[in-house]
């Protein structure tokens, strides 16, 4: 399944940026969710680093939508490595560390997979939606994946999970991550080479 889209990075600064991060906040609050902030989200730049194999429990079932509207789980991307990262457009920390998703499969190749799900609620337009907002913000390399935070049983975002090619949790944490950091993708890649399951 390789969906990727392509195009140049833009940001916005300034003025603009301080009204859309207040508004995003303000927005954001209305819907019930936490975001993740550094005083309250000790794991907000902790380390990724993975569980040994032994103590790696099972991916939920999580249920999301792809953007055509057909109906996911984790378990049809079995056999890559995945990054299963929970967000909304309207979450400022989670706004922040998409820029460094976005480039995260050009740089760790076939073998694994970015799985953004956006909670945002269907009344902000779907998948349709999902995919101006990321054009406008230059994130092309980010497939507009949705779900709902019920179904995906998370109460606050940014929340990620590393899951191996067997299906089970590797890592999972909560708040903004530096994604393009060397360490954090060294344990990417440790999780990718692990040998295949039996």
């Amino acid at each position: 399944m390789n969906t990727r889209r392509e195009g140049k990075t833009k940001t916005l600064t300034g003025w603009p940026a301080l009204v859309a991060v207040v508004a995003a906040a303000a927005l954001g609050l209305a819907w019930g969710l936490n975001y993740t902030e550094r005083a309250q989200s000790p794991s907000l730049g902790g380390a990724v680093s993975a569980a040994p194999v032994s103590q790696r429990q099972p991916a939920p079932a999580w249920r999301f939508a792809a953007p055509d509207g057909k109906a996911l789980t984790l378990a049809d991307f079995r056999g890559r490595v995945v990054l299963l990262n929970l967000w909304e457009t309207t979450c400022p920390p989670c706004v922040a560390e998409m820029p460094d998703l976005a480039g995260l499969e050009p740089r760790l190749g076939p073998g694994f997979a970015l799985v953004a799900v956006s909670l945002d609620p269907p009344s902000r337009g779907g998948p349709a939606y999902l995919s101006r907002w990321l054009d406008s913000k230059g994130l092309w390399g980010i497939v507009p994946y949705v779900g709902d935070s019920a179904g995906i049983g998370t109460q606050a975002i940014p929340a990620s999970y590393l899951v191996d090619r067997d299906g089970r949790v590797a890592w999972h944490g909560l708040g903004k991550r530096e994604w393009g950091d060397e360490a954090v993708l060294a344990t990417i890649r440790a999780v990718m080479a692990e040998p295949s399951p039996p």
